[in-house]
């Protein structure tokens, strides 16, 4: 038991007799600084007659006992919960909320959530609305503190996995992972997150003042729930938690349409972080939790009109398990081919979505996600019209700048020349005088071409000009490549003539360089001579026998480039 001669129940004696607060809280600070303070003060503090101590110096006794509290259960978190309870419920509130914002112990910042709720449950209304705008950041920034601790990783070798599950349906790519602790701290976090504010979504059903506005609120905080880390956790991990999430959301009675579209009812602020609503939009649309929340009925095209702008924030994200459900969220919501007409274009957003596409495939180190984003890229424009896919390349070719992704784009706009000339019909923009303007951005050799690095670029469209020129007969003319003949040879042909002279000639030369340097020293063949260095990351060492292999490939590669050249300049003759 307490002894009755403690020096703090003196204390606590003579305040309440003087109401000098200062001698008591000197002597509280004091106390708890020592290893076991906080035990003894608190055993003090709880006992009955002490009371109005907690109750007149709430306020103060929060300040200097919640940076002192332990992980675990004590009785320094009874004599929190205690003290919050006989104060008022406004000023406890502010209290806590200033104690947590300053808290550095994430496990501490969540074990208060339930004191603080039981203080939020206390008052009236329009207050819960505003303590849980305040706390809606505090979660928020608490839940970002497990980034980087424990979350997967991406591997150092790009290699990827398909995940177990509705990940491996949804294309999910798996990383490896570490830090087990931090992962099971996160999702408890998160699970106490959810369980502060089950309370008052249950609270805003039973309303009939101020429903609307507390509904908002709490979707708005499950949806900020669900940026970090819960987004990037694995599938086995974060399903019971986004289960639970997706429940609550659909319980506030806000339309599933409503927060897709961001239209947040009631207060007229902004809603939670766009990638908790990404997230909330891929759990819906993508893994099907809660997917009666959907109207019955709702245009496919509308639906990934709503989508684009979610898409878009999950593929802005480095991290390979984002990115991919932004682009299983956009798979999920394709429409049938040919079926949007190009005037949806107008809208900024379709273009960038290809873009987009783009850069995945060619910054992204994870091959699994650059053979999705090219299929995406594919799929996505041949959802539009013929007008339509005619503007997404002709952008496309003037903001891509990758040889390869152009190469690739060269050989799509050909299919689409050849279905047309198929066809027959000579409204298509991949034919007549529409045409041109692709044809002038594809067939051009700019002065400081370097042959090696665009080659791809180079022999797609040298491939793209020799198909239209034996596809198009000059009698036909339907693409104006013959009205065009001598302007492809002054822009295209000759140019790269010239330049393919003078790579060749100087590749040669040092062939000719390195395998008189290898005859004249044999030993050093395989030593060593070259580094090279990227992102600060040296690179193996080129000895001079691979760099003598490499010149070769060169070479090889210009020789491939100069045969399809020529047979090219052999058709254009023809126009003379």
């Amino acid at each position: 038991g307490v002894l009755i001669n403690n020096p703090m129940e003196k204390l606590c004696d003579e305040y309440l007799t003087s109401g000098d607060s200062a001698i008591l809280l000197v002597a509280i600070s004091e106390r708890i600084s020592n290893s076991d303070g906080l035990e003894d003060v608190s055993n003090v503090l709880l006992l009955d007659k002490y009371q109005p101590v907690l109750a007149q110096l709430g306020w103060d006794l929060i300040s200097l006992v919640i940076p002192r509290l332990p992980p675990t259960e004590s009785r320094g978190w009874e004599l929190l919960r205690t003290t919050t309870t006989l104060c008022s419920p406004k000023e406890m509130c502010l209290a806590l909320l200033e104690q947590m914002s300053q808290l550095d112990n994430i496990a501490v910042f969540f074990k208060m959530m339930k004191p603080l709720q039981a203080v939020v449950l206390k008052l009236r209304t329009v207050s819960v609305v505003s303590a849980l705008k305040e706390v809606a950041p505090l979660v928020s920034a608490a839940l970002r503190g497990f980034e980087g601790q424990g979350r997967p990783t991406d591997n150092a070798h790009g290699e990827e996995a398909g995940e177990s599950g509705d990940e491996e349906r949804s294309g999910d790519v798996e990383v490896s992972t570490r830090g087990t602790l931090d992962d099971d701290l996160a999702c408890n976090g998160l699970l106490l997150s959810v369980e502060f504010v089950a309370p008052f979504v249950d609270l805003s059903k039973s309303l009939t003042e101020h429903k609307t506005l507390l509904q908002s609120q709490c979707s708005k905080f499950l949806l900020s729930i669900m940026d970090y880390p819960l987004i990037s956790m694995k599938h086995k991990m974060a399903a019971p938690i986004c289960t639970q999430i997706m429940y609550h959301v659909v319980r506030c009675r806000v339309g599933a349409l409503q927060l897709l579209q961001g239209e947040w009812p009631g207060d007229g602020e902004g809603g939670p972080p766009a990638l908790g609503v990404a997230f909330f939009a891929y759990l819906l649309l993508v893994d099907h939790m809660e997917q009666s929340y959907l109207p019955m009925i709702i245009r496919k095209d509308y639906l990934l009109h709503v989508v684009l702008t979610h898409f878009k924030t999950l593929l802005q994200r480095s991290e390979s398990r984002v990115m991919s459900k932004g682009l299983a969220l956009l798979n999920a919501t394709l429409v049938p081919a040919h079926s949007l007409n190009s005037n949806v274009l107008d809208d900024p957003r379709y273009v960038e979505t290809t873009e987009l596409l783009c850069r995945v495939m060619v910054n992204c180190p994870h091959k699994t996600l650059r053979e999705r984003s090219m299929k995406m890229l594919l799929d996505f424009i041949n959802l539009f019209d013929a007008p339509g896919r005619y503007k997404l390349y002709r952008s496309l070719c003037h903001s891509v700048k990758h040889s390869g992704l152009l190469g690739l784009l060269i050989f799509h706009i050909k299919n689409e020349v050849d279905v047309a000339l198929r066809c027959g019909g000579m409204d298509s923009p991949f034919l007549g005088h529409s045409l041109v303007p692709l044809l002038d951005t594809t067939f051009i050799v700019r002065d400081d071409e370097d042959l090696l690095t665009d080659s791809d670029r180079i022999m797609g469209a040298l491939n793209f000009l020799r198909f239209l020129l034996i596809r198009d007969k000059p009698g036909s003319n339907h693409t104006t490549v013959w009205t065009q003949a001598s302007s492809l040879v002054r822009r295209f042909t000759d140019p790269l003539r010239r330049a393919l002279y003078t790579i060749k000639m100087h590749a040669r030369e040092e062939i000719a360089k390195t395998e008189q340097g290898l005859m004249m020293e044999p030993a050093a063949a395989a030593a060593p001579v070259l580094t090279v260095e990227v992102s600060g990351e040296v690179l193996p060492e080129v000895s001079p026998k691979d760099e003598l292999q490499a010149l070769h490939s060169a070479l090889q590669r210009l020789d491939m480039i100069e045969c399809v050249l020529v047979r090219v300049e052999e058709l254009l003759e023809t126009a003379k």
